[in-house]
């Protein structure tokens, strides 16, 4: 399984302890992976340093891929979104869960004042669901949460 933007590594850790799977969180800011190496979930979990955008892995090399509150960081969330796609076998899941507009208001907030790259305002289900369409998954699933005072977008697919 891969976890893309996986900060300080308490999901690839937890996901590795709880599936029995081996896990591999990538991230890029040196001082989070450093803390994630310090977690290494019984030998199951390991990490290193890389964007999404350019994933250092083979092609085809993952079962599953998850990414948690990071989509919104990435310099370009369709071409992360393809890295993922890209390194799923055929079949391959994926999970992306990621900050939701806050309402409304927040929406036309958001619409006159984004840029095309940047959405750290939040996301909108169909934004990301057309991105991982244009991406090749298919099946894409959304819902929205609300998780304490924050709206969650959360999407699955299959590669």
């Amino acid at each position: 399984m891969l976890d893309v933007g996986c900060g300080s590594g308490r999901l690839a850790v937890r996901l590795a302890r709880c599936s029995g799977c081996r896990v591999v969180g990538v991230d890029p800011a040196a001082g989070m992976v450093a803390q994630a190496l310090r977690k290494t979930g019984a030998g199951r979990a390991y990490f290193c340093v890389g964007v999404a955008e350019a994933l250092p892995f083979r092609a085809a090399s993952f079962d599953a891929a998850v990414t948690a509150v990071s989509v919104h960081h990435w310099k370009d969330a369709g071409r992360g979104l393809e890295e993922m796609r890209r390194l799923l076998r055929p079949g391959g899941r994926v999970v992306v869960a990621d900050m939701g507009v806050p309402g409304p208001l927040m929406s036309w907030v958001k619409y006159l004042t984004r840029t095309e790259r940047h959405h750290h305002g939040g996301w909108e289900a169909r934004e990301l669901v057309d991105l991982l369409y244009r991406a090749g998954f298919h099946r894409v699933r959304a819902r929205t949460e609300q998780a304490a005072r924050h709206r969650v977008v959360i999407l699955q697919a299959l590669g």
